[in-house]
């Protein structure tokens, strides 16, 4: 039994040091808020197409894409924003192919308000 005591102690004593230690890395880096976004929001971009991009998004949800297409314009903004941290993590290959997604998107929008708007729809 003195042999299987031991162990359990030294089983205990791992466990403690592990809880110790989850415990105080809390203390060691602060948390950011909830939902603030990471760097990339909250650097300004230089790419000048992502800036040209968001835009014509903004004016396609002022003029009616937020009211009769929220979704697809909330695909546009999320695509957007994957380009501008794809930037920010210098992967042009991948932000140029995110940024042909966007403005296909964006087009398609406007491509849809404009025949709504011919319709009498809005």
């Amino acid at each position: 039994m003195r042999h299987g005591s031991g162990l359990w102690l030294r089983g205990l004593g791992v466990r403690l040091l592990l809880a110790v230690s989850a415990a105080g890395l809390g203390a060691c880096t602060p948390w950011p808020d909830y939902a603030t976004g990471g760097m990339a929001e909250r650097h300004p971009t230089t790419s000048p197409a992502i800036l040209v991009l968001e835009e014509r998004c903004e004016a396609v949800g002022r003029a009616g894409g937020d009211r009769f297409l929220p979704g697809r314009m909330t695909d546009a903004r999320l695509l957007l924003q994957r380009a501008r941290r794809e930037v920010a993590g210098e992967l042009t290959a991948d932000s140029d192919q995110t940024l042909s997604r966007a403005e296909m998107l964006i087009a398609a929008i406007e491509r849809d308000l404009a025949s709504r708007r011919r319709r009498g729809g809005g």
